[in-house]
């Protein structure tokens, strides 16, 4: 399993999910339309799955004119993400700040 692999495991995503985030990241930013083309998706589950991204932060959402369009966050933001909400965690877990 590549490193990208195991983050967008630790980060929960679905396969369909991880599939919509590698394809933004390898062809950048795009429309609804060509996300759904190229996952081979109908528009309404590429955008079911869009709008999970966007809720994680995974993916951002932009207007350029009227068009919206979604770009994969760098993979080293993920990585610094990860990293925070595990340092969060151990330190609500160890009970400092309970």
């Amino acid at each position: 399993m590549s490193a990208i692999e195991m983050m967008l495991d630790e980060l929960e995503l679905t396969a369909r999910e991880a599939s919509i985030y590698v394809s933004l990241l390898e062809n950048g930013r795009a429309d609804l339309r060509t996300v759904a083309k190229r996952a081979d998706l109908r528009r309404a589950e590429a955008m079911a799955a869009l709008e999970r991204l966007v809720e994680k932060d995974v993916v951002h959402r932009s207007l350029h004119g009227e068009r919206v369009e979604y770009a994969a966050r760098d993979p080293l933001e993920l990585k610094f993400m990860l990293k925070k909400r595990n340092f969060l965690s151990l330190l609500f877990s160890s009970g400092c700040l309970a």
